[in-house]
């Protein structure tokens, strides 16, 4: 796949990959979370959430200004940014690894990114969890990063090759703009049509 970066001007920054070694919706909507279409141009969606003071209020959604039946949550998923299209990037790797998968994604569009790096194993029951990082850059939220991150794939979301709807909670972050004040913060997200 070919990778594109953000011409000049584009108003995020792309966050770098960083590659860590670690250990009630419709049935309907889970089985249509993701496409693994060969070839077909990655997609993606995020909704943030800071659960503590210190991240902005949020949530800080891609893609952005849409309503809030179309977000991405837990349980359902929303409407998706393609790469490529309406100022909007969408990088993403998800493989199979020993029991689980190894899941790298990053989604930008306009002020907003989004990146998250982890492995889950299974849990039985069609249940994945693991941990890994995530970090975030969102209108007056400052850049937000942890390693202390909880990936989750509960029974209603979906993980295979190339493709990921998942949930991650983390920890312990990190501002940019000031290193000694910490958060936490919940995002559900989709990766889809990613290599493998």
């Amino acid at each position: 796949m070919t990778r594109r970066h953000p011409g000049p001007g584009r108003p995020y920054a792309r966050f770098p990959r960083v590659f860590i070694s670690s250990g009630p919706a419709l049935v309907l909507v889970a089985l249509a979370a993701c496409t693994d279409s060969p070839g077909a141009t990655p997609r993606a969606a995020v909704r943030i959430a800071p659960s503590t003071g210190g991240c902005g209020v949020g949530p800080y959604v891609i893609p952005v200004n849409i309503p809030g039946p179309e977000m991405t949550t837990d349980t359902t998923v929303g409407t998706r940014v393609e790469d490529g299209k309406n100022d909007a990037n969408v990088d993403c790797r998800v493989s199979r690894s020993g029991s689980g998968y190894s899941i790298t994604g990053s989604v930008g569009q306009g002020t907003t990114a989004f990146f998250v790096n982890g492995n889950v194993e299974s849990t039985g029951e069609q249940s994945y969890t693991g941990t890994g990082q995530a970090n975030f850059v969102a209108p007056f939220a400052d850049s937000i990063r942890s390693t202390d991150c909880t990936f989750t794939v509960s029974p209603v979301q979906q993980i295979g090759e190339g493709k990921v709807w998942a949930s991650v909670s983390c920890i312990n972050t990190i501002q940019g703009s000031n290193p000694g004040y910490s958060c936490e913060f919940h995002a559900a997200f989709v990766f889809e049509n990613c290599e493998s």
